[in-house]
């Protein structure tokens, strides 16, 4: 039986994978934003986005719609804060 520690450890980095899978040819610019996650509040996530643990119990939902690009992170249990950054293409 897999710990909820691991449990945790395990979305969160399959979480961070999912993120910088997603491609894109521009190149970008980001300024960080901070953002405290709700419980059972969806928040929309970009290539890039971390989603730091701050509870050993922590559980959270991917989500992505199908035939877009949106995808949203809900925290279902324990505390996170999402890192989003202001991404604007350079040239």
């Amino acid at each position: 039986m897999i710990s909820n520690i691991s449990k945790s450890s395990i979305i969160l980095t399959i979480a961070a994978l999912f993120f910088s899978a997603c491609n894109s040819e521009s190149k970008f610019e980001n300024t960080q934003e901070v953002i405290t996650l709700e419980t059972g509040v969806p928040q929309e996530v970009f290539r890039g986005d971390e989603i730091i643990n701050n509870e050993d119990n922590t559980t959270i939902r991917l989500s992505h719609t199908y035939g877009s690009d949106k995808k949203m992170v809900t925290l279902l249990t324990g505390s996170a804060t999402l890192i989003k950054g202001n991404y604007e293409v350079t040239n």
